[in-house]
């Protein structure tokens, strides 16, 4: 609720016709993770939860996930989005470290188990002249699908 009050949104949501493909969730609340991960005077979010569908996995779609929440976190003044990532098999709340690193975020607070990773969002999203310019690239182009919008309460 927290969230939702201070951002206006609380993840972002893949859909597929008429059923949500995959979901990512965040969280502002002052939370040890965020307090070994960052500096207080930082505006950032942990990422709770991230889910594809068991039959979209290994298509790009929690990349789009990862890229919806970094543009949803820029547009709210966020700086840096946190995660908990697991060097076993990983999970909806914990995926894989090698996973969270391969879509730019590296490891803040290290663990034996579920290290924490950050993603500063200065060095990822901030040029929107270059991503607005790539957007009308890959339109052209045809069959690109922008990434999602933030859910809100009232369309989740």
């Amino acid at each position: 609720m927290e969230t939702q009050a201070q951002l206006g949104w609380c993840g972002v949501r893949l859909r597929q016709a008429d059923r949500t493909t995959g979901y990512a969730l965040v969280n502002v609340a002052d939370s040890p993770v965020r307090r070994s991960s960052v500096d207080p005077e930082v505006s950032a979010a942990a990422v709770t939860a991230l889910w594809v569908a068991r039959d979209c996995r290994g298509q790009g779609m929690g990349r789009q996930l990862v890229q919806g929440l970094a543009a949803a976190a820029t547009r709210s003044g966020l700086q840096v989005l946190l995660a908990v990532g697991s060097r076993g098999p990983g999970s909806c709340a914990a995926p894989p470290v090698g996973w969270w690193q391969r879509q730019g975020f590296r490891v803040a607070t290290d663990h034996p188990i579920h290290p924490v990773l950050r993603l500063d969002l200065d060095r990822t999203v901030r040029w929107a002249w270059w991503s607005e310019w790539w957007d009308r690239v890959r339109h052209s182009i045809g069959g690109w699908e922008a990434p999602p919008h933030p859910t809100s309460r009232s369309g989740a």
